[in-house]
């Protein structure tokens, strides 16, 4: 019976320990739930493009040709609520909207989380540290890009270690697609720490807001995901010129190249559009809440107006609401009005993303549907203008119906203009009050 006992109480402490070792070598931690923490998430973008490039000899960065790259983070709140946040640069997008639970379909731990007001969504199997899944882009028929995501990984691209990396911190002017008939110009602008770069790029149709990447060698990459626009840009340092490609989403594709400048700059936006009919600015169209506005009745009558041509997938269009939002609360005498043009043809689904944009974005002021985004078909609403060339587009109308200036496009708070543009603009809509 001793012996028994000492050899049973041998067994016991052999297994004890073997469960402190276990223990401390066992290499994941089991989740019932998306694991609260940091994220790397990547939309891998090869898929059928229209429009061919010459990439002229930029080596892709990434470790996988076609990948984007981010991070998020998963936070948990009161009630087990859940929320996602991504990170761009310094700008942090939040989304509440989300389901999390076993799918019957597959038997698996699927997630769902939409982008409000961008009418974008994922979803994904979660399985231990990984999701697996798409990016869903409601207003295209059948597109969406592939999508994954790992648990405890905060690297942006991962890059292979160099000795010595290039500076490519500075301002550049950039023309993008140059030697094409569709050639226009830019301003790409950066800031670097060690192998960490951040930035913008700049057109006259608006900026590409917070992107963030790394620099490996010669070679950088940039990317950007809002919900709205998933932005890759990677170029190629050659003295002080840079030679990149920069590609949107699956569809869009294009070389851009740039020589440093610290002072590039691009035409006004105040001078982009022509007047050619400024008298009887005039809209009668329907509101989200259901009420046809005509704005020659009141509170338009008498009024300085500035009406914001916009979309709710345009995130240049979300930095003007930001801005036109503050305005409004500092100057209530000003009617400010947004002119939605939707990529949606059907108007139940138009009206149908401009409510989901106005609750998200908690707008207070009209936002009425216009129509359809294609430019040709929004110009022939406002014939005081020779056509729109960007969106966000803002109209500038005295207390007579008369449109006194048009601003196209929109530097928005990832620029470094940002600040000097809203004084400007700001500027203009006070002079059109004082005359």
């Amino acid at each position: 019976m001793i012996r028994n006992q000492k050899t049973l109480a041998a067994i016991l402490v052999v297994f004890y320990f073997s469960l402190i070792l276990w223990a401390c070598v066992s290499p994941h931690q089991t989740f019932d739930k998306l694991p609260p923490g940091i994220w790397r998430g990547v939309l891998y973008l090869d898929g059928e493009l229209i429009m061919a490039v010459d990439k002229k000899d930029v080596a892709q960065v990434s470790a996988v040709p076609g990948e984007l790259p981010f991070t998020f983070e998963v936070k948990y709140g009161s009630g087990d609520s859940l929320e996602l946040i991504f990170y761009n640069g310094t700008e942090r997008i939040s989304v509440k909207n989300i389901r999390y639970g076993r799918d019957k379909a597959t038997a698996k731990d699927t997630v769902y989380a939409s982008f409000d007001g961008y009418d974008t969504y994922l979803t994904a199997i979660f399985e231990e540290r990984l999701m697996e899944g798409y990016w869903h882009v409601n207003y295209r028929d059948g597109y969406k890009i592939k999508f994954k995501a790992f648990y405890g990984d905060d690297r942006r691209f991962k890059l292979p270690p160099v000795a010595e990396n290039a500076n490519f911190e500075g301002r550049y002017k950039v023309t993008f697609s140059p030697g094409s008939e569709d050639e226009y110009p830019g301003i790409g602008d950066f800031v670097q720490k060690g192998n960490k770069l951040s930035g913008t790029f700049l057109t006259e149709t608006g900026d590409y807001r917070f992107l963030e990447g790394n620099v490996s060698g010669d070679k950088a990459s940039l990317s950007c995901f809002d919900g709205s626009h998933a932005f890759l840009f990677e170029m190629k340092k050659q003295g002080e010129a840079i030679l990149g490609e920069f590609r949107s989403g699956t569809h869009h594709r294009e070389s851009f190249e740039g020589a440093k400048d610290e002072n590039a700059s691009l035409n006004n936006g105040f001078e982009l559009i022509k007047i050619v009919r400024p008298e009887g600015v005039r809209f009668i169209l329907p509101d989200t809440k259901g009420k046809t506005v005509d704005t020659q009745n009141e509170p338009y009558k008498g009024k300085v107006k500035v009406y914001e041509i916009m979309g709710s997938w345009c995130p240049n269009c979300m930095d003007a609401t930001t801005f036109l939002t503050a305005y409004q609360k500092a100057h209530p005498e000003v009617v400010v009005t947004a002119l939605g043009f939707e990529r949606y043809k059907d108007p139940a689904k138009a009206m149908a993303a401009l409510k989901t944009y106005v609750d998200a974005k908690k707008i207070e002021y009209p936002v009425l549907l216009a129509g359809h985004y294609d430019k040709k078909t929004a110009s022939a609403l406002i014939p005081q203008i020779e056509g729109i060339k960007a969106y966000p587009t803002l109209l500038l109308v005295d207390q007579n119906d008369r449109l006194v200036k048009v601003y196209s496009g929109f530097y928005g708070p990832a620029t470094k203009e940002h600040a000097a543009f809203i004084k400007e603009l700001s500027a203009a809509i006070d002079g059109i009050k004082l005359k």
